[in-house]
């Protein structure tokens, strides 16, 4: 629905969307299922369902979008008004080399109703902070590493990691899970139901019904957590990643009971599977986070060509091809999947959010920095007979410059994925934990 609904708006925005246009739109989502076919259903189609690979990609562009625009406005404004102060600083009350034929400067604040930036006599507000930027590089330059490191790459990076949270799927419930659903119960179907029971309310075949997860009933031992009163719970006694004490599961359970007061409620019997090995599990996480990075970059790049860039069909091939060819965002995603399977596979509780997502966003903010950087330094560079060549040298620096980063990404991600894909083995064969810890 959200598709047609982008095909809708642009063809009724842009008169000259036509069949070229529509195609182009067709392979910005192909490009990105290629991915998934590889990563997915070539590769690790076992170790995670496709039901859940398509919502994680759909959160990711939907939710995980809306979201970083939203918070990337708000980042653009407060940097906008933290460079118009340090140019009211620095700007002197009289016309200065760079400004020739000004008479005078009169900097209004954009924010509070006060106006424009700017009312400039002879000169415009772009021209003015070009002016500006040639003469305090170094001042706009920071401003440059702050948009790259905080504005996107923070931004982007924390909203793929939080819309991958918020997607709850079968493939990840925990055996610990199972046995709260299943001492919970469910509604009988074919049984006379209760006077207070809503039937509207109640979706059937939902997780209670569940019977398979992370592990099977083989294994007895679940993770270990002190109790209310300091005391140490190892093995069946452990309620699992949620760290509830005996008394605080059984209220657990009446509250998960109370939604179906006046139901008669039957017991479910978990049935007797293969453990699941926390490899298998480890690369359906990884595949989850790829897929949200994919819904992100997917509607990201159709902002891109169709918003910003869709001046001609050309230039809109041009903007796919070369945003398809560097994948930062499945790579970023990949990397964040380290540092959360190192939570809730490898129990390692001395991992934190920032050490999960430091990694990808030093790398994405490196990589948006390096072309943000480029870009800025070939728009310093006077229009003359050499600007043709410079602009062309700039952006040789950023297009090696950019596979530079992204290689060095790939090796750290691939040398990270090895070490962490043996203590998973050595996990499996001891069998010292059970479920996944949020």
């Amino acid at each position: 629905g959200i598709t047609l609904f982008i095909v809708f708006d642009l063809v009724q925005k842009h008169g000259d969307f036509e069949w070229g246009g529509f195609m182009v739109f067709l392979a910005t989502f192909l490009q990105a299922f290629l991915v998934i076919y590889f990563v997915h259903w070539h590769w690790n189609r076992l170790d995670i369902s496709l039901d859940a690979v398509i919502k994680y990609f759909a959160c990711g562009f939907i939710i995980s979008t809306s979201s970083a625009i939203f918070f990337e406005i708000i980042g653009t404004r407060l940097l906008g008004l933290l460079k118009s102060f340090m140019m009211f600083l620095l700007v002197e009350d009289e016309a200065n080399d760079e400004y020739d034929n000004v008479d005078g400067y009169e900097l209004i604040f954009p924010f509070f109703g006060l106006g424009r930036v700017f009312a400039l006599t002879e000169v415009s507000a772009n021209t003015y902070k070009m002016g500006f930027s040639q003469t305090y590089p170094y001042v706009s330059g920071v401003f440059v590493f702050l948009n790259a490191y905080f504005v996107a790459a923070l931004v982007e990076e924390m909203c793929k990691y939080f819309a991958y949270l918020i997607v709850e799927h079968p493939d990840f419930v925990s055996e610990t899970d199972l046995r709260k659903a299943a001492a919970v119960g469910v509604p009988d179907r074919e049984g006379e139901r209760g006077s207070g029971f809503d039937e509207d309310r109640f979706e059937w075949g939902g997780g209670l019904e569940c019977v398979s997860g992370l592990d099977g009933d083989q294994s007895a031992e679940y993770e270990s957590f002190d109790d209310e009163e300091g005391r140490k719970v190892e093995g069946d006694e452990g309620f699992g990643k949620n760290n509830l004490s005996q008394a605080d599961h059984g209220r657990a359970i009446e509250e998960l009971r109370s939604p179906l007061s006046g139901a008669n409620l039957v017991p479910v019997e978990l049935a007797e599977c293969p453990t699941r090995r926390y490899v298998s599990v480890g690369s359906g996480i990884t595949i989850a986070m790829v897929a949200t990075s994919l819904g992100f970059a997917t509607c990201e790049n159709l902002l891109y060509i169709f918003l910003y860039n869709g001046t001609s069909l050309h230039s809109e091939i041009s903007v796919l091809i070369s945003r398809s060819l560097f994948p930062v965002h499945p790579l970023c995603a990949a990397i964040q999947s380290i540092g959360v399977c190192k939570q809730q596979l490898e129990n390692d509780r001395s991992v934190s959010l920032g050490q999960t997502l430091f990694p990808a966003i030093l790398l994405h903010g490196t990589y948006d920095f390096t072309l943000m950087l480029m870009k800025f330094v070939g728009g310093l560079e006077p229009y003359n007979d050499d600007y043709v060549s410079k602009s062309s040298f700039y952006n040789t620096i950023a297009l090696f410059g950019s596979i530079f980063i992204l290689m060095i990404g790939t090796i750290y991600y691939m040398s990270e994925s090895d070490s962490q894909a043996l203590r998973l083995h050595r996990i499996d064969g001891a069998r010292s934990f059970v479920g996944i810890h949020v």
